[in-house]
């Protein structure tokens, strides 16, 4: 099969005029979609890069924040931590004031039944002393005698008495 140079001729004017006019008809509708098509591109990617330095500056906030946030927590456990230890100080101080309290209280309710008992007890060895006293000196005394050896005797209880409580105390 031989290829006729007059077809081949035509063939290429043919071709040569459908570029020509392809060119013509779509260069300019294609060069402009192209470059609305890279316009677009060059926007998007700009925008892309726009939000991706948005999204990490507000990733820099939310870590500022969360530092921040972290700081008064930190502060605020630590004044919650103070104040139960003052708390406690101050408890541990009342029970201390309420046991002196209640002690001074005791000693001066021993010391006063001490007393009653010490004045219970003079009274009732005054009133036997007295009743023995009173058997012997019926027999031996006489009033005045009688009077002196009872004073004397009360003397010397009180003297005992008085020199045991400062012993105890």
């Amino acid at each position: 099969m031989l290829v006729d140079p007059w077809v081949f001729v035509q063939e290429l004017v043919n071709f040569l005029l459908l570029t020509l006019l392809l060119y013509w008809l779509l260069h300019k509708p294609v060069s402009k979609f192209m470059e609305e098509r890279k316009q677009r591109i060059a926007k998007d990617l700009e925008e892309a890069n726009r939000a991706r330095e948005e999204a990490l500056e507000k990733h820099r906030q939310y870590l500022a924040q969360l530092d921040q946030a972290h700081d008064e927590a930190r502060q605020i456990i630590d004044k919650a931590i103070e104040r139960s230890k003052e708390i406690e100080r101050d408890m541990v101080e009342q029970a201390r004031r309420e046991i002196a309290q209640m002690k001074s209280r005791a000693e001066n309710e021993l010391e006063q039944e001490a007393k009653k008992a010490v004045s219970e007890l003079k009274e009732h060895v005054a009133t036997l002393a007295v009743a023995a006293a009173e058997k012997v000196i019926a027999k031996n005394l006489d009033a005045k005698a009688h009077e002196d050896m009872l004073t004397a005797f009360i003397n010397q209880l009180d003297q005992y008495i008085d020199s045991e409580q400062t012993g105890e105390n």
